[in-house]
């Protein structure tokens, strides 16, 4: 229950107030509930569940261990590093990530191994080998995906814009893909660099294994989900709550909420001018939940703008 909101500076503040509504709990992780989830603002704020841990391997400098030696702390050497090589079906493939339990692929990022190499040393060259990326589910000898290295994940070929893009000759995807058992990703030319970030879930946690099947049965489904992501749906306006006035140096506005269980879903704040850059690090936002002070931030840092208004928009944010 969120009592008080406090602005110091000069401010027009808009909050929209509502009652908390919560969504039923999936029995079962699937490709389409993970879709949704990536549109579910309610969600976004509470704890997940089913619970999961988020994880991480990639191509990281094996050498950087611990504070207590600087130079292996930062050192950057990422190339050629993976877990281990083996044999399949008659091919050598490098593994890169290998997770035993039930998961999802949240993130995936590669660079492009045909320019990567003369971007990073400056030098030209004669391009890496793109090589193939196969992703295998619950220990299934044959993979769910597999494709081209940068191109599998790119957003050219299994997936469109904005689950997958090209960014500075690096292959970015957002891909839910779902295991029930385990996940283990290889290619079969040596890696230069890589990234995977998956959720761990907790033991017993239910999930339906991807396959190319459920992809194709979820495209419209993603084409909605997609098009929310790109161009957001506003919050709706229940309950609005705002103050327009000019504050005094050093002092504050406040705006008193209703007492019970509800939840902010949109808060705006305009201020009078901006000629001033450093007016959106000295207006300081407070929110206050059941007596207890949650944020305390510069209004700029709040709404990740910095100093001075740099307009941009995203999915739950528009500066």
């Amino acid at each position: 229950m969120c009592r008080r909101l406090l602005m110091t500076g000069i401010m027009m503040v808009l909050c929209l107030w509502v009652p908390v509504t919560n969504s039923a709990q999936e029995s079962i992780v699937t490709l389409e509930t993970l879709l949704n989830e990536m549109v579910d603002r309610d969600k976004m704020a509470m704890f997940p569940s089913p619970e999961y841990r988020l994880r991480q391997q990639s191509s990281y400098d094996r050498s950087s261990k611990t504070p207590s030696d600087p130079k292996g702390w930062f050192a950057n050497r990422d190339r050629g590093n993976f877990i281990r090589t083996e044999a399949n079906n008659g091919r050598k493939e490098w593994v890169l990530m290998e997770h035993h339990g039930a998961g999802t692929m949240g993130r995936t990022w590669m660079p492009d191994p045909r320019i990567t190499p003369m971007v990073l040393s400056g030098r030209r060259g004669a391009p890496a080998e793109l090589g193939t990326l196969r992703i295998y589910l619950d220990g299934n000898p044959e993979p769910a995906l597999e494709g081209p290295t940068y191109d599998l994940l790119n957003g050219t070929t299994i997936t469109s814009y904005p689950f997958g893009h090209k960014s500075l000759s690096s292959a970015v995807s957002y891909l839910p893909i779902p295991w029930a058992k385990g996940c283990k990703i290889t290619m079969d030319v040596e890696p230069q660099y890589y990234i995977f970030t998956y959720r761990d879930y907790a033991e017993g946690t239910k999930v339906k294994t991807f396959t190319m099947d459920d992809l194709k049965a979820a495209e419209k489904e993603m084409k909605r989900i997609g098009d929310l992501l790109v161009s957001p749906d506003d919050a709706p306006e229940n309950s609005p709550h705002s103050r327009n006035t000019t504050i005094a140096p050093k002092s504050e506005v406040s705006i008193e909420l209703p007492a019970g269980t509800h939840a902010v879903r949109t808060l705006s704040v305009k201020l009078g001018s901006y000629d001033d850059p450093q007016v959106t690090r000295s207006l300081v936002l407070r929110i206050v939940f059941d007596g207890q002070e949650t944020v305390w931030c510069p209004v700029g840092d709040f709404f990740g703008t910095g100093v001075g208004l740099h307009p941009f928009k995203g999915w739950y944010q528009t500066e």
